[in-house]
């Protein structure tokens, strides 16, 4: 199953992509889409599957996921690999539970 959001998002990445690098030749996109499922087991399959761990440096960011269960999994991935991850889902009220002040 894929997630609605992609039907808008992945067109306009695209869409974004092809104009930029037509602006530029000297800047090129390498845009990849999965499916998270929107749950923690999903976030992770896509990161140990995909073998992202091995190919970290090939990826300057990741945009997404957009629910909070699976952006806790990229945030942390993230942090750990020292990546940009943009999430429009998962703002940081989702997490204030986890870590007390």
């Amino acid at each position: 199953m894929t997630y609605p959001l992609r039907d808008y998002v992945q067109p306009s990445l695209d869409w974004m992509a092809a104009r930029i690098e037509e602006d530029n030749p000297s800047v090129e996109f390498n845009i990849e889409y999965a499916d998270s499922k929107c749950s923690d087991e999903g976030m992770i399959e896509i990161l140990t599957n995909n073998n992202w761990t091995k190919r970290k440096k090939q990826f300057d960011a990741m945009l997404g996921p957009v629910c909070a269960p699976a952006a806790r999994q990229a945030l942390l991935y993230g942090k750990v690999h020292d990546m940009t991850v943009i999430t429009p889902g998962a703002t940081a009220a989702h997490f204030n539970d986890k870590y007390p002040e």
